[in-house]
């Protein structure tokens, strides 16, 4: 993936392509800051008013004219005991927090409220989505910046 990160070092645009290095997905993530923007969606596990937390929106955008397929997203930090991958979600998962797991041909799917902390100052939270499209896999690799 190729980024093009924002003023504040936390936001950022960035494409997703295959290994032959066609675009596929545009990834277009805002750092929102401290606590979230407007109301969770669901409650989440830390106590944000008490705890550092960072929260980001972020969107995808298909660049092609095939359908894409969220298959998969694993998670792992930069640092520590987590820069393996500690945690994996389904399709189903995807579906509950973006509402689809399928992206049209040029649509979009956004997450808003993604939040991120960590035992390391600063650290990067990636969520590394597994997408296929026309039996073609690629990965999409978001980056959440924690830092306090």
């Amino acid at each position: 993936m190729s980024f093009e990160w924002g003023s504040d070092k936390k936001s950022y645009k960035a494409i997703a392509r295959t290994k032959a290095g066609r675009e596929m997905v545009k990834v277009e993530c805002r750092y929102v800051g401290r606590k979230p923007e407007g109301e969770l969606s669901e409650p989440i596990s830390r106590d944000y008013r008490q705890n550092p937390t960072d929260f980001y929106h972020y969107k995808f955008t298909n660049l092609t004219d095939k359908t894409i397929t969220l298959e998969s997203v694993d998670y792992r930090f930069d640092k520590g005991q987590y820069k393996k991958i500690f945690q994996q979600k389904t399709k189903r998962d995807i579906v509950d927090y973006m509402n689809s797991s399928v992206l049209d041909s040029k649509g979009t799917l956004e997450r808003k409220n993604s939040w991120v902390w960590g035992k390391f100052n600063p650290d990067v939270l990636h969520k590394i989505y597994h997408a296929k499209a026309d039996g073609e896999e690629f990965l999409i690799d978001v980056h959440l910046t924690f830092k306090y």
